[in-house]
């Protein structure tokens, strides 16, 4: 008797927890930030993500790849890699950034991803060897030769699970 009582309360409950998921995900679509596309494939100017002045960030200065870096604004990135770029939006559902994502895909084999609402750059990937890092390094390169170049410059990271250096890993700032 009890289960037949308890199935539909956690049922409902469940029911319940994905309304107020689902609602906060709608309006978090409505956000008040400057940045609105709403097909992909459509460029917004850069200065439409953010309106916000420039603050100091917590990103390592020197830090980059293919001349951009963590922590740039859009105008920066044009200036570096040009405007011949598609966009799209990720969402961060999970709230794992603390923002969703505009992310700018260039042809020439970079991606450039902003937080849409502090409008700096948190993520720069390429695989391709046209784009090297600040320091010199590139897709092609072996292991050592980027570990001879990174060692000496940054702190290796250890982890929290077995206190053992994670090999590749190092810290760059918070």
């Amino acid at each position: 008797m009890r289960k037949k009582i308890l199935i539909p309360i956690v049922v409902v409950a469940l029911l319940l927890c994905l309304a107020s998921q689902l609602f906060k995900y709608s309006d978090s679509k409505e956000s008040t930030n400057p940045i609105d596309t709403n097909d992909k494939g459509v460029s917004a100017p850069a200065d439409s993500i953010s309106t916000e002045a420039p603050n100091q960030n917590n990103f390592v200065t020197g830090l980059g790849l293919g001349g951009v870096s963590l922590g740039d604004s859009p105008q920066k990135v044009i200036s570096v890699l040009g405007n011949d770029y598609t966009e799209s939006i990720e969402i961060d559902n999970g709230g794992i950034i603390g923002e969703d994502i505009v992310i700018w895909s260039y042809e020439k084999g970079i991606v450039v991803s902003f937080g849409k609402t502090s409008g700096k750059v948190i993520r720069v990937v390429s695989a391709s060897p046209n784009f090297q890092t600040d320091l010199g390094i590139k897709v092609g390169d072996n292991a050592k030769t980027a570990f001879e170049v990174y060692k000496p410059k940054f702190k290796e990271a250890i982890s929290r699970h077995s206190n053992e250096v994670l090999e590749g890993w190092f810290h760059a700032g918070e």
